[in-house]
């Protein structure tokens, strides 16, 4: 992993933008993209100091089961198909989940 050395975290605009961006530049992203049908796929696009962006795929029926991304904020955005999302509202100590389908989200450090 690499060490961050930003100063300031990215606002909620900028990580929309780093999302969406290459998103519609779907001749960028597709070629590469992969589907496999045992797992997700990942690939990172970019590395900077202060942020990444990563290209993910997944099959229908697939998961990543409940994870943390800790203190970091994040956006992400659906370029084709959909994402049902489960979420655990209150943090990890409420498991019980409930679906979110979406196109685009912000995640902030500690919450949503």
């Amino acid at each position: 992993m690499r060490s961050r050395t930003a100063s300031t975290p990215l606002s909620q605009v900028r990580l929309r933008q780093l999302v969406q961006d290459p998103a519609a530049r779907e001749h960028d992203w597709l070629s590469p993209v992969r589907y496999d049908l045992n797992r997700g796929w990942y690939q990172r696009l970019t590395c900077d100091d202060d942020h990444e962006v990563w290209l993910l795929s997944w099959l229908p029926g697939q998961r990543t089961g409940f994870h943390d991304h800790g203190e970091s904020a994040g956006a992400f955005t659906v370029a084709r198909g959909a994402l049902r999302e489960r979420t655990a509202p209150g943090g990890a100590r409420n498991r019980r989940a409930r679906p979110v389908t979406r196109d685009r989200r912000s995640r902030w450090p500690g919450g949503r």
